[in-house]
């Protein structure tokens, strides 16, 4: 088990929260599909780990409708961290 903390641009709040599962997955690295490179890393491990959302307030991420497709297609949502701790009750 371990914790993860997040905090959003601006926010002074941390928000807490244990993982007692996690999966180890291997990236082939060969994507090219958002404009930044450093990008696709994050938004393979989101699609091959099979994530449900990809958390951010990347604009890169989630602002590109190519890449939210893509996501999508895959089963991932993006969503910024306001409205994923609205989903899952810890606003």
């Amino acid at each position: 088990m371990f914790d993860v903390s997040l905090q959003s641009a601006g926010n002074q709040g941390h928000h807490r929260f244990n993982i007692s599962k996690a999966e180890r997955i291997t990236l082939k690295g060969n994507l090219n599909i958002c404009r930044d490179p450093d990008d696709d890393v994050i938004i393979e491990t989101a699609v091959r780990g099979r994530a449900k959302y990809l958390v951010t307030g990347d604009k890169d991420i989630a602002d590109d409708k190519t890449v939210s497709s893509y996501l999508s297609q895959h089963g991932v949502t993006v969503i910024s961290l306001q409205n994923f701790l609205s989903l899952i009750g810890k606003d």
